[in-house]
């Protein structure tokens, strides 16, 4: 129960990013000049530098544009911690959706984000 409860925080930490890459799509039309100079890529999406939080060490934008990468900590020291999850975008004409990846093999992690 704890290392689920600690992953439903670290993907509400991940909630406001998807938010804003949604929002730039609709904006800009594509995903096209999110990821870039640190600094630059959240103020292009109308946000502050992030800070962390005890779940979550990192979050990066990655490729391809809009890709949000987010390093758990203090879920489960052996199995779980240092995992990256990865959301990447697809913008469509109405939406975007996100497919999952994570570098971790532990089930309750690839069952909780469904990472193939």
């Amino acid at each position: 129960y704890t290392v689920k409860a600690k992953l439903s925080k670290s993907a509400t930490y991940v909630a406001p990013f998807k938010t804003a890459v949604a929002l730039y799509v609709q904006e800009n039309g594509n995903l096209t000049g999110i990821t870039g100079n640190a600094t630059l890529m959240w103020t292009s999406l109308g946000m502050a530098t992030p800070t962390f939080t005890p779940e979550v060490s990192a979050v990066t934008m990655g490729t391809p544009d809009g890709a949000i990468n987010i390093t758990l900590r203090g879920v489960k020291a052996t199995t779980i911690d240092t995992t990256i999850v990865t959301f990447t975008p697809t913008a469509a004409a109405s939406a975007v959706t996100w497919a999952t990846t994570c570098t971790s093999t532990e089930p309750v992690v690839k069952n909780f984000y469904k990472c193939p």
